[in-house]
């Protein structure tokens, strides 16, 4: 079965102005695109009707989102169970008013205080920075570790502690607005007076990504496999031109190969690398970068929300 998805609108696609339109929520939109872009039925699920219902569609529409159905039941579920029930079915379901279950957690609009994993009584509170594709990768669900500079025997983060992620902004009249939500940086929102702040200015005040740790080991820089830097959010790259091994000639996946598991690697470790060598100042290349194998501290997290002491 196909997973159906029912959305809110005010409060989860745009923020709250019933019965006007407020602005759109640039992650929960484009996750939303990604789900039907993967093969997801989503459903339009608001207590709007009439012009209000009318003038929701149109603004998804605008922002290139649409729905298979909207209020109604999926034909698919509607066949697999033979009813069609008063309230809409589905197999997932994004209201900013839910209680949440672990499963997915959408950007708020609001401070709104809610349950999250607590951490152990020894955790703490602590910034984390990272860059704009790196974000993406998180509010996506690729990315899942990160790993830092084994500058000493002590860890900068320990099992439990929740970070704030320090993301490029910008803060003006219209809101808070963050860099990783328009992929061409021309926010409609910000004009000419306006600026993106690196992310090291950003204060814990308008944070919107919160994680938390769940394992911290330290390894070698090199000692990783592709399971390792898809958690990293590393997406596969092709050799210019492709593979010129055998591997590349007709029928040869179908065949045993020697360099297949190598070459595969290789995609995901040279834009890696790549990544990696980029966030050095250029002097700590050949010591710190890819080539010099350093130890670094390999950190695991999962999403979470804004814990109360953070407010």
């Amino acid at each position: 079965m196909k997973k159906v998805i029912a959305i809110d609108f005010d409060g989860v696609l745009f923020t709250e102005a019933y019965p006007a339109v407020g602005m759109p929520i640039a992650p929960n939109i484009n996750r939303a695109k990604n789900e039907r872009a993967n093969g997801a039925v989503l459903i339009l699920w608001t207590c709007r009707e009439g012009k209000e219902l009318a003038d929701a569609v149109a603004a998804c529409k605008a922002v290139g989102l649409e729905f298979d159905y909207v209020n109604e039941n999926a034909a698919e579920l509607k066949e697999a169970f033979g009813t069609d029930p008063r309230k809409i079915a589905a197999t997932e379901y994004w209201d900013d008013r839910a209680v949440c279950a672990g499963k997915i957690c959408l950007n708020r609009t609001d401070n709104r205080k809610a349950d999250s994993m607590e951490p152990n009584s020894k955790s703490a509170l602590k910034p984390i920075l990272f860059n704009t594709e790196m974000v993406r990768a998180i509010l996506a669900g690729e990315k899942t570790c990160t790993r830092r500079i084994a500058k000493s025997g002590k860890p900068p983060f320990a099992v439990g502690d929740i970070l704030w992620v320090r993301e490029t902004w910008c803060l003006n009249n219209f809101g808070t607005h963050y860099r990783a939500d328009w992929p061409d940086g021309a926010c409609p929102y910000m004009d000419g007076d306006d600026r993106w702040h690196p992310s090291i200015h950003m204060g814990k005040d308008i944070a919107r990504v919160f994680l938390q740790v769940k394992s911290v080991e330290r390894k070698p820089l090199r000692d990783m496999e592709i399971a390792d830097f898809r958690k990293e959010g590393i997406k596969p790259r092709n050799r210019p031109g492709g593979c010129t091994c055998a591997w590349a000639q007709d029928g040869c996946k179908e065949k045993p190969c020697t360099n297949r598991d190598a070459y595969e690697r290789e995609r995901y470790m040279i834009p890696f690398c790549e990544l990696w060598d980029s966030t050095l100042p250029a002097a700590s290349v050949k010591t710190l970068g890819w080539n010099a194998n350093p130890d670094v501290w390999v950190i695991e997290f999962d999403r979470t929300e804004r814990r109360a002491e953070s407010l």
